[in-house]
């Protein structure tokens, strides 16, 4: 995932849309100074197999998963 949907979105909570993400992440020690923690690969997602599709966004695709309906 690339350094700015990760800093300028998923981790900034003054972002219109990611900053409910942004205080989930936060919750987990995720924060935008410490990116590549996120970003590393440590802290993959489930599989494909919980996926529930993409749906392409300006910033990358937004994945359905479990917890969206």
């Amino acid at each position: 995932m690339p350094q700015f949907k990760i800093t300028k979105y998923l981790l900034n909570p003054d972002h219109e849309k990611g900053a409910a993400k942004a205080a989930y992440f936060a919750r987990f020690g995720f924060l935008a100074d410490q990116w590549e923690a996120l970003a590393d690969g440590s802290a993959r997602p489930p599989g494909p197999q919980s996926s529930g599709g993409r749906d392409p966004k300006p910033l990358g695709d937004e994945v359905r998963g479990p917890m969206q309906r």
